[in-house]
């Protein structure tokens, strides 16, 4: 692991911890899925940072914030971004 690697596991470990819980990490399964799939950690009806982090931490892995079953990758972090902010209801 390069000293980049591990400071970024570093930072994901110290937000993982500041979040508790409702950050949901790399690999866990996604409840039935919600009218906004975009929020993706901790299913509050926002996509925010905490849903920003849960991407990033699955990055490259199937998880809750891997929106088209490829893996989590760019195209999941533009969909993410593109809809920001409260979900529609």
């Amino acid at each position: 692991m390069t000293t980049r690697q591990s400071t970024l596991a570093g930072l994901l470990a110290v937000i993982a911890v500041t979040l508790g819980p409702s950050l949901i990490v790399r690999g866990s399964p996604r409840p039935s899925l919600p009218p906004c799939p975009w929020d993706c950690a901790d299913f509050d009806g926002v996509v925010a940072v905490p849903d920003l982090l849960a991407l990033l931490s699955q990055w490259g892995l199937p998880g809750s914030c891997d929106f088209d079953g490829g893996g989590v990758a760019v195209p999941d972090l533009l969909k993410l971004l593109a809809n920001w902010g409260v979900c529609p209801p």
